[in-house]
């Protein structure tokens, strides 16, 4: 056995930093991700080594940023920039709208 497969369904990527970030940004692009959720598996160790060796790179790519200003933001827009409160128009969330009734008089 070449590798064992640990940790759920989600895809895996085995290599170094170079190729942990590399494959990273290819999934941003190719998928249009917004963010990744990274999973501990090795208690200590595996954030350790994120920290120390994958973000640096990723960092290098231009797709992790080491600090957001979100004073006075929405989530979305400190994620996505200032003006960006709103789901884009072609995002399937963008016909979900929550509109506040009036009340009867």
């Amino acid at each position: 056995m070449k590798y064992l497969n640990l940790g759920g369904i989600a895809g895996k990527i085995v290599g170094g930093s170079k190729t942990v970030a590399g494959e990273l940004k290819r999934w941003a692009e190719v998928a249009d991700a917004d963010g990744f959720n990274l999973y501990n598996l090795e208690k200590p160790g595996a954030f350790e080594g994120i920290i120390e060796f994958v973000l640096p790179e990723l960092r290098a790519h231009g797709i992790f940023r080491d600090r957001v200003e979100t004073s006075g933001l929405t989530a979305r827009e400190a994620y996505l920039g200032k003006g960006n409160s709103r789901s884009l128009t072609d995002h399937p969330g963008s016909k979900h709208k929550w509109v506040k009734k009036q009340e009867e008089i």
